[in-house]
């Protein structure tokens, strides 16, 4: 349900934005020779909304703009990504209304790094009823229904999920919950996608335990799920975890580790494989084609009168579960260091790297990015941002390596973050 995230207040954290400029790129397709040079336009938004008052409430953040890549055979796109949740309380303290979305892009051929030509928009969303109960003073329930759908641009992956949830929780301290759940759903593509197993039937059982404190959050749900469908039957250990912790005035940590069958609400990219019969294709975009996917994330903040500096590493490990491929592993570094130089500017550096292998023996690829950005305000809501990045891209004879040179300047006009910078 994506109006509650629409009909936003503005608030002291929000940030909403228009810009508009352009970037050079000295090799715009990330070609491994004679590369292209170009100079795109660009016009875009930047935003990060919350209301958590009233019936509707809801969440939207995201950076979206649209390039027309001059003197090139690229088409014009829509690029960035966007994400919202909200939810509609019918009844107060009973029954509401949940609604998500998200926008994004995908690498039509994982072979190929991300370029103009190889980028493919995919939108999902889902919403549905959920239901909150006390029983006692101490238990309670949680009921949910929901309807989630995912839709590509151009490739027949479209595919819809319905299903639902319970779980039944005991509230043991004021901050220390412990719960019982399960959950089942149905995930249909689209005909014409080329899956062999056109619909699965996922469903899981599991125990939940949250801690809400002042400095520290944590949730973590351990169990076992199922997916079935076709040729695929497959049975494994789930667990999903995530926790917070404000270390001190300044510094922030989060972790997060999840093992999970996938659906429409879970995005993710794995590898380009060969539909039997037919062209090079993607089968494992979002929910084109079952998988089990193990994640992992950790970070640290500080955030400093005039300072911010960020880190963080992943993991993430994704199997075919119909015989396509045996794995996809993905590892990625970031770090990011912002400074407020004056009263109207900032400047930042920033850095990252990301190692993917497909396997067996059918991509291994490494990819740099090093970059620096100033932004300086102009008066008023109008400010100036310019931005210098290098990427290189190496690894096996199918890897496509390339490098590229970007240096682009906007203008933008509105409400940015106190660190803001353009990226």
């Amino acid at each position: 349900m994506i109006a509650p995230a629409l009909a936003l207040a503005a608030s002291a954290d929000d940030v909403y934005l228009v810009k508009a400029g352009a970037f050079y790129s000295d090799n715009i397709g990330r070609s491994p020779t004679n590369g292209q040079s170009a100079t795109t336009l660009s016009v875009g938004t930047e935003l990060a909304l919350a209301d958590v008052t009233g019936p509707l409430q809801g969440k939207v953040a995201g950076d979206l703009s649209f390039n027309d890549y001059l003197g090139t055979d690229y088409r014009k796109q829509l690029v960035g990504s966007m994400v919202g949740n909200g939810f509609w309380q019918m009844v107060p303290n009973l029954v509401r209304w949940n609604g998500d979305f998200s926008f994004g892009q995908v690498r039509a051929d994982q072979l190929l790094p991300a370029q103009p030509g190889n980028i493919e928009n995919v939108f999902t969303f889902s919403t549905g009823p959920q239901l909150h109960a006390r029983l006692g003073s101490a238990a309670e329930l949680d009921l949910e229904g929901f309807y989630a759908s995912t839709i590509y641009q151009d490739r027949p992956f479209d595919n819809h999920d319905v299903g639902g949830r319970l779980v039944l929780s005991r509230l043991v301290t004021p901050h220390f919950r412990l719960g019982l759940g399960g959950a089942a759903d149905r995930i249909t593509y689209q005909d014409g996608s080329g899956l062999a197993t056109p619909e699965l039937d996922h469903s899981e059982a599991f125990l939940r335990l949250s801690i809400n404190g002042v400095r520290t959050t944590l949730d973590l749900d351990g169990g076992v799920g199922r997916l079935r469908g076709g040729t695929v039957d497959s049975q494994e250990t789930i667990g999903r975890f995530s926790a917070s912790r404000r270390l001190t005035p300044f510094v922030s940590a989060h972790a997060s580790y999840s093992r999970d069958y996938s659906n429409s609400g879970t995005p993710a990219n794995l590898a380009t494989v060969q539909n039997p019969g037919g062209p090079v294709g993607d089968l494992s975009l979002l929910t084109a084609g079952p998988r089990l996917m193990d994640s992992a994330e950790i970070g640290f903040t500080v955030a400093a009168l005039l300072t911010k500096a960020e880190i963080s590493a992943g993991h993430t490990r994704e199997q075919s579960l119909l015989g396509l491929f045996d794995s996809r592993t993905s590892d990625a570094l970031r770090l990011s260091f912002t400074r407020r130089l004056g009263a109207r500017s900032d400047a930042g550096v920033f850095t990252s790297f990301t190692r993917e292998e497909i396997t067996p023996a059918i991509l291994h690829a490494q990819e740099h990015l090093y970059g620096v950005a100033c932004s300086i305000s102009l008066g008023g809501s109008l400010g100036l941002d310019s931005l210098l990045e290098r990427r290189t891209r190496s690894g096996s004879l199918n890897a496509n390596p390339y490098t590229e040179t970007v240096f682009g300047l906007y203008l933008r006009y509105g409400k940015a973050d106190k660190y803001h910078l353009p990226r």
